[in-house]
């Protein structure tokens, strides 16, 4: 069985602000770039320890290279380094049983919810995909959907997992923490995390073939909400983008693949 890990990092142990702990300079980069490595090793080998035979990493935050080589089970395969052609889904394809999503952060405009923001924090208010509001955690399940392919675990913050488990239905959870505000949170301890990621992983590399993976109908209508219209000006030069607002452009694409590489354009 095959296993894809899409990790980004806010929704990891600890973590609770981009100033403080994402800064190169900071003393505190390094602890959670181990985390980090340390959250991913422990669901690698859940995945083996339930039966899986090949794992394949997508670092996904920032200019993701965030994840420890030397340091990461050596039976994983890592993709690192940014622009990627599908970003935090780069390398999947319709031959994995199931997607892992962990750190991961609710969308923008979350109460109570740690870091939030959806794909780009600096441009991005909110993106709907055939009218519902979707996270990044949402986007690329349903891409991974789209391809047949299930998400069967999701960790990070209480909001973060709550809302992926709803729409990922039978996914299993890891709550790394509990916002109290963007940038505050009650936290659990890591290795309490490595434990639960372990044994989650190893129950869900188990349990593939119960699941349904989801995805959106067909045609596909994303809208971005832009911060700016500045934004929006730029985002509306692709010719597919339909200038519906201000700070709103939509693109209706055939299929979520095709919905999914307009949308980073639109980002980007």
């Amino acid at each position: 069985m095959k296993f894809y890990i899409s990790v980004d990092w806010e929704g990891i142990s600890g973590v609770v602000s981009w100033e403080i702990q994402d800064d190169i300079k900071s003393p505190f980069y390094m602890e959670t770039r181990r985390r980090m490595t340390k959250e991913v090793n422990s669901a690698v080998e859940g995945l083996f320890d339930g039966g899986a035979s090949y794992v394949l990493v997508n670092d996904s935050h920032g200019n993701m290279t965030n994840l420890l080589i030397d340091d990461l089970d050596p039976r994983a395969e890592l993709i690192m380094g940014s622009p990627k052609p599908f970003s935090m889904v780069e390398g999947l394809t319709s031959d994995f049983n199931g997607v892992l999503l962990l750190g991961y952060h609710p969308s923008a405009g979350t109460y109570h919810g740690i870091m939030d923001h959806t794909y780009s924090g600096s441009s991005i208010y909110e993106i709907r995909v055939n009218g519902e509001p979707y996270s990044e955690g949402d986007l690329n399940g349903s891409f991974a959907g789209s391809l047949g392919v299930p998400v069967v675990l999701v960790s990070g913050d209480k909001s973060a997992v709550d809302s992926l488990m709803l729409k990922f239905m039978g996914s299993l959870g890891v709550v790394t923490k509990v916002a109290l505000g963007r940038t505050t949170a009650r936290l659990y301890h890591p290795t309490k995390i490595y434990e639960e990621l372990r044994k989650k992983a190893k129950e869900a590399a188990k349990n593939t073939t119960n699941l349904k993976p989801f995805y959106p109908d067909s045609p596909i209508t994303i809208e971005v909400d832009f911060i700016t219209t500045q934004k929006a000006d730029m985002a509306s030069i692709l010719p597919e983008a339909e200038r519906i607002g201000p700070r709103t452009v939509k693109i209706v694409s055939p299929d979520m693949q095709t919905a999914f590489r307009r949308m980073l354009v639109l980002i980007r």
